[in-house]
Parts: structure tokens; sequence; C-alpha cells
């Protein structure tokens, strides 16, 4: 029997050749789309011949300022009122560095003008206990001189008046108490402070801002160290003190997402602290995050006639209340160190729990940066571009 294999032969060929092409064909795409996306990775991370500079040291500009409230007649200071019969109290004052340097000037009516040809970014007051809950956030950073540390970030003392609403001209403390504030929250200041240093004493020094984010009841907020501000007063100029400290000397370092929860005292902090055991530390920050809870009764017997404080009862929440009044005993504790011979020992249980357990802090800083988050959208926007902080670090790894 013949058999005819030529067909069969052809056919195979043909298969086989068939195959082959096919297999190049896919080859050929899957390098196409390999090409695609390498290219599209190297455009990402392109490397431009663009070069950013800055030497330049942060500052900090601010100014204390003692007041009396008594001289006020506004009808929310009721409760400043009330402590101030007895008590001298301060605000502090952080200046954008625009607004530092502008020849501003009152007008009859009192108004805050800048000079001719002049614009400035806004100016910020606040008690004392507001500015050391957000100083906190802000390591200063350290240069050796002479082997001694002494603080990078240089803070600048003004001497401006503030106008102070609605029509009350402050003007500003004595240099002893606003060296004292900045010795109060950052030790270091106790060291002396150089100014004017060549640029290869500090080119390896930091200032480190530490920043988290949450929401409270659907609205965005930011945490900087312990005070909580609303997404909207960044918008409205709160934070252009930080602007001073814009410099490639500076970091904003994210710490991820924060939440709390006020019904049981507890937040992303104090269970840090509390599951790796530092229960003293623990103890520490819901003393100062939840202090409001501590009892009032003696103020409340010592007042109990007085007709503003029976004014408050019956216009304030109990607990907002309560919370207004330990936050002013502490603040005329604070007022009585800087203006009194006051010993710093008797004051430093009032500072914030990030200042006052500092290795610990560090601590938690470390286990958020070990599971780095992104910010969310708003923050890149409203914070970072807003302030001057518009270009981030990009680290390649060697594998």
């Amino acid at each position: 029997m013949n058999l005819d294999l030529e067909d069969d032969e052809e056919s195979i060929f043909e298969t086989f050749s068939d195959t082959i092409f096919c297999v190049c064909v896919v080859l050929l795409a899957l390098v196409a789309m390999l090409a695609l996306n390498i290219n599209e990775q190297l455009t990402y991370f392109k490397i431009e011949p663009k070069f950013y500079g800055g030497a330049q040291r942060p500052h900090l500009y601010l100014n204390l300022y003692p007041y009396n409230n008594s001289e006020l007649d506004v009808s929310d200071t009721q409760l400043d009122q009330l402590f101030s019969e007895e008590r001298q109290l301060h605000k502090v004052a952080l200046f954008s560095p625009s607004a530092a340097l502008a020849s501003t000037e009152h007008d009859k009516k009192r108004m805050i003008r800048p000079g001719p040809g002049e614009s400035h970014d806004s100016i910020s007051s606040m008690s004392i206990t507001s500015f050391i809950n957000i100083a906190s956030a802000i390591d200063p950073g350290v240069i050796s001189i002479y082997d001694e540390p002494s603080p990078f970030l240089l803070p600048i003392n003004l001497k401006k008046d503030l106008l102070y609403p609605p029509q009350l001209i402050l003007e500003p403390a004595e240099e002893e108490q606003f060296k004292k504030l900045l010795q109060l929250i950052w030790p270091v200041y106790k060291n002396p402070v150089y100014p004017v240093r060549s640029f290869r004493d500090f080119k390896e020094a930091r200032v480190k801002v530490y920043i988290e984010t949450f929401e409270r009841e659907g609205k965005p907020f930011l945490m900087i160290g312990h005070y909580a501000l609303p997404a909207d007063d960044i918008e409205s100029g709160f934070l252009d003190f930080l602007i001073s400290l814009s410099s490639s000397h500076t970091e904003i370092i994210y710490l991820g997402k924060y939440w709390e929860d006020s019904k049981s005292y507890n937040n992303k902090r104090i269970t840090f602290f509390e599951s790796n055991g530092y229960i003293e530390t623990a103890e520490a920050f819901k003393k100062h995050d939840y202090g409001w809870r501590e009892n009032i009764t003696g103020f409340e017997r010592k007042f109990k006639d007085n007709k503003k404080w029976k004014a408050l009862e019956k216009s304030e929440n109990p607990q907002v209340l309560k919370m207004k009044v330990v936050s002013m005993i502490n603040e005329m504790r604070l007022s009585n160190y800087l203006s009194k011979d006051v010993k710093p020992e008797e004051v430093t249980h009032l500072l914030p729990a990030i200042t006052q357990y500092p290795d610990f802090w560090n601590l938690y800083i470390e286990d958020c940066l070990e599971k780095p988050e992104f910010p969310p959208e708003w923050f890149l926007k409203l914070f970072l571009e807003k302030l001057g902080y518009n270009h981030f670090s990009l680290t390649v790894p060697d594998n």
C-alpha cells in the first residue's frame, strides 16, 4: 500500500510556521508593552537638569504679649475676664515672614495695613497652651558649636505691637519672658543661640515638623502636636507662620492617619503606648488629651456667687465649660511662670505629653514610619502647596 505523505508533511510545516509566527508576534507585543511601561515609569521619575537651593536657616517669628482681659468688652471672653480679675495672662503671636517684615501700621480704625507696595500673609494669635501644643510637633534641630548643642531653628523676637480684637493694642513682653517660654518648650534654648554661622556648620541640620490627619464628624482635620486644627483654618492662614520654616533644612514628616475615640478616652497614640507596655506614658497622654475630666469642685466653690460664673453655667454646655475652666487654670499657671519667680519644675506637668516624654514620642514616630502612608489630597493642596512645602523626598532603593 502506497501512502502519500507529501500533503501531510506540508501541513505539518505550515502549522509549525504559523505557531512560530504567533509566538514571535506575542513576544514582540510583550516587548512593546514592556518598553511602553518602562518609558512611562522613566517619564514619571524623569530627572531634569534642574537644581534647587535652600541654604537659608529656618526662622520662627513670634512674640509674647501680657494682657489683662478686664480691659476687653467682648461677650465670649467672660471666662477670661473672670480669671483675669486676679491674674495676668499672655497671648502668643506667630508671624508669617512677610507679616514680620512688612511695615504694618494701624489706621484710625486700628485696622492693620501694610506699607506701600507691600503685602503679607497671616498673623496668628493664641493662648500659651495652644502654642505649646503646636510647638510640641516641632523639633528645632541642633548644631554643634564649641562642642555644645545649640538650637538650629532661629527664633526672632519681633517686638511688634499686636492688635487684639476689637481695639486693644498689646505691647510685647520683656525679653526674659520670651526666653523663658522658649526654654520651657525646647530645653535646648537654655544653650546659646548663634544666629550667624557658616553654611558648612549647619548643612546637615534639620528642623522637623510632625503631622497627622484625621476626620471629625466628617470634616478633615490636621493634628500638629497636641493641637487639632480644622482644614478650613489652614486655608484662612492660621499656620502661615510655618512659611518661615520652609527650607531645604526643614522636613514635614507625615505620620499617617490619626484616630480618636473621645467616649473611651482613647486615640492612636495612647493605644500604641498601651500595647507596647508603656503604661506611664499612655496615662500621661490620656491625662493631657482628656484632662478636662479633672475635678474643678474647688474652683466652682470659689466662684459660686460670682455673677459672671452663674451666667456661664447657664449659657455653656457643662462638659465644654469644664474643659475651658481646666484650660484656663493651666493658662494662669503658665502665665505666672513667665511673669513671676516660679520654678520650671512647678509647671512641667502642664507641658504637652509629647514634650514630657520625648524618647517615647520618638518610638511612636519610628512605628508610624515603618508603615508609611501617603497623605490625603486635601493635605497636599491646603498645607504643602500653600505653605511652600510642595517638593517631596524620593529615595530609590539599591535593589
